[in-house]
């Protein structure tokens, strides 16, 4: 199980975050790494959130990485054209 500790500053920052974005993935993200700060068990949290706990393991490992930045929902690319000349 991951465990993430928090500064107090990093914590306000998200829980800014959160309360600030109106896109739904980004605060089902934030709120994973919130709980998770939090001492909430995996499973709880996938419950809460409506995840599974690979989706809840997977923004835990990216979070220390990359911090919000690996939270925010990227937008797709171009489609590849499917025939070529």
């Amino acid at each position: 199980m991951i465990r993430i500790q928090l500064p107090a500053k990093e914590v306000e920052d998200l829980e800014s975050d959160l309360r600030g974005t109106t896109d739904p993935k980004l605060r089902t993200r934030v709120q994973i790494v919130l709980m998770a700060h939090r001492g909430r068990p995996h499973g709880q949290i996938a419950c809460d959130t409506a995840t599974s706990r690979s989706t809840v393991q997977r923004w835990l490992n990216a979070y220390p990485e990359r911090g919000l930045d690996a939270l925010r929902p990227r937008k797709p690319g171009k489609p590849r054209p499917k025939l070529t000349t």
